[in-house]
């Protein structure tokens, strides 16, 4: 299993058991943002990032970023450190 924790370790050492992340976007009432490597064959776009966007209230303030290039362990490199720095700080400060 791989771990997005950066550390190496199976990812099921530190979560037992099933966390459904489209279950519990529905309860949230924070701003939301959501990066996603197009090419993550770990967490596929479309069965869960897409989904778990999809599920997020539609009342807080949500985006939703696709990076081409991405897999699970590269997302900041593909999308551009500092860009993805820059786009964080954006969303925070709007």
């Amino acid at each position: 299993m791989q771990s997005g924790t950066l550390l190496d370790i199976q990812g099921d050492y530190l979560l037992k058991g099933k966390y459904d992340n489209s279950l519990h976007i529905k309860e949230i009432n924070l701003p939301f943002l959501l990066f996603h490597g197009i090419d993550d064959k770990f967490i596929d776009l479309e069965q869960n990032g897409a989904v778990v966007f999809a599920n997020a209230p539609a009342e807080v303030r949500k985006q939703f970023i696709r990076v081409e290039g991405a897999d699970h362990t590269n997302l900041p490199q593909a999308f551009g450190e500092g860009r993805y720095i820059d786009s964080i700080r954006a969303f925070v400060e709007r």
